[in-house]
Parts: structure tokens; C-alpha cells; sequence
């Protein structure tokens, strides 16, 4: 049962929304109006599954790795989420050490909602050209660090940035395919607005549209404060 105060923490899906650099754009188009005679209104969308607030599900990077439509519906339900707040500028990455800076208390969560601050950006050519992003030492340590961790969120376009395309690759490989690590794979939340958010929260849901067969997918996420 949904009780308390929610506060939407996605963005609305729009045709120039910012997306990450080299995806197609959505296109979204009326084919009935009630202005051209009809007595009713729809839509054709035309979505790429990474633009906007988004889940990527392990099937983005592992060709045996479950879609997103493969998920219960409660493995969208966070009960423990934790905000770290890791200031980020343009270009900067996020580390290890960053992340061992954290109180421990972040271990038991099962998500983990890194805030860089550059959510402010988003109306900026350096939210899709030149974000802050998640280097592989970084996602090593949250795998090998944090073993009830469901997924991560961050307040940027993506983990990755397009300057460097390779170890942000590699970041998603680590978060999205088992490997080595003991832990399930860690689905990744992107393109949050996490300065809707004043404080720590008591749950986040992230729903995606539930689209069989494919890696990934727009959601809309809100927290419970």
C-alpha cells in the first residue's frame, strides 16, 4: 500500500529531450486530433529505450542476461535506498575512493543513488557531450562492496560519458554481467532528477515500461519521503 509524500524524480519523455550523444531521437507524433474532425486524440511513439530516465536491464551488455520485462515487479520496489552525494564538474569521474568515503551505513542498501550535482546542467550541451561518469574502479568496488544492492541511479545522462566511451563501457559490463562477482548482476538507473530530492528517502520505485524482449527501458521513478 502507498502511503506518505511522493516526489517524481524522472523526466517527462519528450521529442528534444537531452539524450546521450549518437542515440536516435524519440519522435512523437498525433494521428487523430479532435482538431481534424476526429472525436478522439492518439499517438504513435517512437522511443529509444536509453533517452530519458531509463533502466538498463543486463541484457544491454550481456547477450544471456535477463531483459527488463524478464524482472518481478518487486525488483522495482527499493526498501532501502541510500543518496550519496559525490559533487561532480563536466568531464570529472567517479572513483573508488569517492565511494570509500561513504558512510558505511550505504552497504546495506539496495539501492544506491549517487547525486553529482550536474542534474543542474541538463539544459547544458555538457549534460550529453561531457557528463560526469563512473570509472570501472568504481563499479569494481560497489560489486565486490555492496552485496544487497539491487541497482545504482545518478543524476546523469548516463554512467558512461562520450569522451570516454570504453571505461564507461567497461563500468557497464561490471555493474550488468556476473563475472567473477559473488553478487547478482546490478541494474542501472540513468538520467535521474535527484535535486527533486531534499534528503535521504524512505523508498524509490523505478517502473519501466514493461516491453518484452528488449535490454532496457524508459521508467518513470519516484521517492518515498
Amino acid at each position: 500500500m502507498l502511503r506518505g509524500k511522493y516526489i517524481l524524480v524522472s523526466y517527462h519523455i519528450k521529442d528534444d529531450m537531452p539524450i546521450f550523444k549518437g542515440n536516435m531521437k524519440n519522435r512523437i507524433k498525433k494521428v487523430d486530433s479532435f482538431e481534424t474532425g476526429q472525436n478522439w486524440n492518439s499517438f504513435v511513439l517512437n522511443l529509444f529505450n536509453h533517452n530519458g530516465t531509463h533502466i538498463d536491464g543486463p541484457l544491454h551488455f550481456d547477450k544471456k542476461g535477463r531483459g527488463i520485462s524478464d524482472y518481478n515487479i518487486a525488483q522495482f520496489i527499493f526498501n532501502k535506498p541510500f543518496i550519496a552525494d559525490i559533487p561532480k564538474i563536466a568531464g570529472e569521474a567517479i572513483s573508488a575512493d569517492d565511494l570509500s568515503k561513504i558512510d558505511k551505513k550505504s552497504r546495506s542498501c539496495d539501492l544506491l543513488l549517487i547525486r553529482t550535482g550536474f542534474y543542474r546542467r541538463r539544459s547544458k550541451s555538457s549534460y550529453v557531450e561531457n557528463n560526469p561518469w563512473v570509472a570501472p574502479s568504481a563499479a569494481d568496488y560497489i560489486r565486490k562492496k555492496y552485496d544487497k544492492l539491487k541497482a545504482i541511479g545518478i543524476d546523469t545522462v548516463s554512467i558512461a560519458s562520450f569522451p570516454n566511451l570504453e571505461q564507461g563501457g567497461q563500468a557497464h559490463q561490471m555493474f550488468l554481467k556476473k563475472g567473477s562477482y559473488n553478487s547478482s548482476p546490478i541494474m542501472i538507473i540513468e538520467d535521474l532528477n535527484l535535486g527533486a530530492i531534499p534528503g535521504q528517502i524512505k523508498r524509490f520505485f523505478a517502473i519501466p515500461l514493461l516491453i518484452r524482449g528488449i535490454d532496457s527501458a524508459p521508467c518513470t521513478a519516484f521517492a518515498e519521503v
